[in-house]
């Protein structure tokens, strides 16, 4: 009789939120342990590796240890793939489909430990884990309507739900209120007293880095702390909130009245990090003459005013420096972005092996992530990005290190 094959098998376990506790009986654990037991029945044998998303929540697919399971499917690591549930893998059910055509690619199966059934063993197999997808994204979906609920009771009390802490303030740890700080309370009454004076957002920041140490500011963070109306008491929305003012409604309002009449147009409205983004590099990119983060713009493309069916030139975009006192750096966006994926996809020989190897890591499943979670896996790969002119080449801060790659000349 021929001999079946033995397969080699990567345990990939995941839970939203890490709570402390008997490490013993975590939840990731718990799972390994269960998907162990379906590789002994079946006379399967696990790889050392392991894959957990400790704390991770399975909305997206943008996790470490899966995107690096992916990876090592890739390079022919194992042959299966076990989860304990549908929804340890994913709770979308696009996600779901996206994933088992990846492995698929691979050579790879999927596994179901709770329900001992395989992806593509059979057409009732598929379909029962399919119908658990869909279910999963539903669950999902229903925990998301509940906490929706919640926290609009909390709003209609007044009570802060979640976001950012505003500078000025911290979070209660109990509470999870906002309690004024009292140096940086100064600051901000200080701004809006220039403010309500006449002063400039520009003024206003070159006298705040002139006056007060700590902290670096620029017009544009003015600005976000002049129209914020936490600072007057209100929640986010602009209804009254539970948590101390740090300085009075009416001033607040004067000052946002006076800012609305300087408008010179209307505000545009900023594109949500989604499938639309065409700017793979927002938030990324910094000028490399002052340092600032440079904001996004593109030219609209216009209907010919004699033949609607004609168009004038295409839409280009770039990004620009708006930094106080800066002279204006410029950079076309598709060939910077080109680029940075360059530096991903064949990474300089004379990068330390550390470094080489997590960029060549990004490179190699570049091509096989949704567009939506390319410019998530950048942000959490990169801490920063600057086009070196005089050299010409790439400097790429990553988030513990730094690597350096040149698109057009070899390495720095």
């Amino acid at each position: 009789m021929p001999r079946h094959h033995v397969k080699r098998c990567a345990i990939y376990t995941r839970r939203s939120a890490v709570h402390r506790g008997d490490p013993r009986v975590r939840s990731c654990l718990l799972q390994y342990q269960r998907c162990l037991r379906l590789i002994e029945r079946r006379g399967w044998i696990p790889i050392p590796e392991g894959f957990d998303d400790d704390g991770w929540s399975g909305a997206d697919s943008d996790r470490p240890a899966l995107i690096r399971m992916i990876e090592r499917a890739r390079d022919g690591a194992f042959d299966q793939v076990i989860i304990d549930r549908v929804d340890r893998l994913t709770r979308s059910f696009e996600d779901w489909i996206w994933l088992g055509q990846i492995f698929r690619q691979f050579g790879v199966g999927v596994s179901v430990a709770d329900v001992d059934r395989d992806l593509d063993s059979n057409a009732l197999s598929s379909f029962q884990l399919n119908t658990l997808a869909i279910f999963a994204e539903l669950e999902h979906s229903m925990i998301v309507a509940r906490l929706r609920d919640a926290h609009a009771a909390r709003r209609a009390h007044g009570a802060r739900t979640s976001g950012g802490v505003p500078f000025g303030y911290l979070a209660d740890r109990y509470t999870k209120q906002l309690v004024p700080v009292r140096d940086e309370a100064e600051v901000v009454t200080w701004m809006f007293e220039r403010a309500d004076e006449g002063a400039c957002a520009a003024d206003i920041a070159r006298e705040a880095n002139e006056r007060f140490s700590g902290r670096e500011w620029h017009a544009r963070a003015v600005l976000r702390v002049l129209r914020n109306p936490r600072y007057a008491g209100r929640l986010k929305t602009g209804e009254p909130g539970i948590h101390a003012p740090i300085v009075a409604p009416e001033l607040f309002d004067r000052v946002v009245a006076t800012i609305e009449e300087r408008r010179t147009r209307a505000p545009s409205k900023r594109t949500p990090l989604e499938h639309d983004d065409s700017f793979l590099l927002r938030g990324l990119l910094v000028c490399e003459r002052c340092g600032s983060r440079m904001t996004t713009t593109s030219t609209s493309t216009k209907a010919d005013p004699i033949d609607d069916r004609r168009r004038t030139k295409p839409q280009r975009r770039y990004y620009r420096c708006r930094g106080h006192g800066c002279r204006g750096t410029q950079l076309e966006a598709g060939w910077i972005e080109t680029a940075v994926i360059q530096l991903l996809v064949s990474p300089s020989s004379s990068l330390p092996t550390v470094e080489h190897e997590r960029l060549s890591r990004v490179g190699r499943i570049w091509e096989v992530l949704l567009p939506q979670n390319r410019r998530r896996l950048l942000l959490a790969t990169f801490e920063s990005v600057t086009w070196n002119s005089r050299r010409r080449s790439i400097v790429a801060i990553l988030r513990t290190e730094i690597a350096s790659d040149d698109p057009q000349n070899g390495s720095e």
